[in-house]
């Protein structure tokens, strides 16, 4: 059972709040019920503001027994019967008396005469997680309708959030957190719970609107700028990227892993003159740091120096270690070799790859250029 006393206080205090507008809900309602049942239905709001919930209930009875479908009544009447049995089951937890039931009868039938009314469904949401009347499937889909006629209500966001389980209502969450997020744009809670929900779905453009917002906010938060920048990148957006890199470096120009982040950006834009000024840094920071060295290589290779892409390459290639490039480092240096016509090297080199990597997609070729040294070197 959900912690029944946290349900009950929360009902109460929105009660309290919604008790001193009902006069306004006459006012508005009024001209078109029958007169009797209209004067009975203001007798008894009067006695509601006195307090005097016997003689508000009886005139509810009066009213509508002279106009049955009188939406208002009904409402009033669920609640007072929500109210009884909320006081009830606060003593006893076991309570087990038919004023729920009652208080549910009335507001159902309230909220068929009047699907647009938010207190209607406020107070069906909550009923469901009280007591003998628990359904919290119910009180969920209550939830989402008051919310769709009121998406103001920071106090029914909070008891909606209370209810959803994340391993089940990432969806409702999201959708919570979201508007959320519209009502109260400068709240970092909220766009941070957005964004962790975006990333549970995997739902990039999201993530990125999120941490947008929340660098707006925290101009100088150099972990948010950073996972924007990486967000750029993973998306290839370009401009973004570059930029976004320009302000990581600016916050965090010594720090290795905006080091690592900015060198990445850089050499997927093919930006490489600014990517060899971030991966000496690295070198200098790591000199043995064989993936690091790969880049160095790489930068090399694609700005023409073959003599320095080659001696880089050569440490990353005959490195006994496991790392992610190392067949691509052997594969550069084949066509680097081949470039220079040291075919011997070449060979020596596919030998390598074909011994190390049998089962690369790029196997096949690199055994075609290997057959094709044999024949000119005979």
């Amino acid at each position: 059972m959900l912690m029944w006393n946290r349900r009950i206080f929360a009902f109460i205090a929105i009660f309290a709040a919604l008790f001193i507008i009902v006069l306004s809900s006459y006012s508005e309602t009024a001209g078109n019920t029958p007169e009797k049942a209209a004067d009975y239905y203001e007798k008894a709001l009067k006695s509601l503001t006195k307090k005097d919930f016997k003689s508000a209930e009886k005139n509810l009875l009066k009213s509508l027994e002279e106009y049955p479908d009188y939406a208002e009544a009904l409402k009033e009447m669920g609640k007072l019967k929500a109210m009884i049995f909320l006081g009830s089951v606060q003593k006893n937890p076991e309570y087990s008396g038919q004023e729920g039931n009652e208080a549910l009868e009335y507001l159902q039938k309230a909220s068929r005469l009047n699907d647009q009314d938010f207190e209607i469904y406020m107070f069906l949401s909550q009923l469901y997680t009280i007591g003998y009347l628990e359904n919290i499937g119910l009180a969920k889909e209550n939830i989402m309708k008051a919310l769709a006629i009121e998406k103001s209500d920071l106090m029914m966001y909070d008891f909606a959030l209370s209810l959803m389980d994340p391993k089940v209502d990432m969806g409702y969450l999201k959708s919570l957190y979201k508007d959320l997020v519209n009502i109260e744009p400068k709240n970092i809670e909220h766009l941070v719970q957005y964004f962790n929900i975006c990333h549970s779905l995997n739902e990039t453009d999201e993530m990125i609107w999120a941490l947008e917002k929340i660098v707006e906010i925290n101009s100088d938060s150099l972990q948010d700028i950073r996972n924007l920048a990486v967000l750029y990148i993973q998306t290839n957006q370009k401009d973004k990227a570059i930029n976004t890199i320009g302000d990581l470096l600016k916050l965090g120009k010594d720090d290795r892993d905006i080091l690592n982040v900015a060198a990445k950006g850089y050499l997927q834009f093919e930006e490489y003159e600014k990517a060899l000024s971030i991966v000496e840094k690295l070198k200098n920071l790591d000199e043995k740091d064989l993936s690091v060295i790969y880049d160095y290589a790489f930068i090399q290779e694609k700005t023409g120096n073959s003599d320095k892409a080659i001696e880089n390459y050569l440490l990353v290639a005959n490195s006994d270690e496991k790392i992610p490039n190392k067949d691509k480092a052997i594969s550069a240096l084949i066509n680097l070799y081949l470039d220079r016509g040291e075919l011997k090297e070449a060979k020596s080199y596919c030998e390598k790859y074909l011994e190390e990597f049998p089962k690369s997609s790029l196997a096949d070729e690199v055994l075609g250029i290997k057959e094709d040294i044999n024949e000119k070197m005979k």
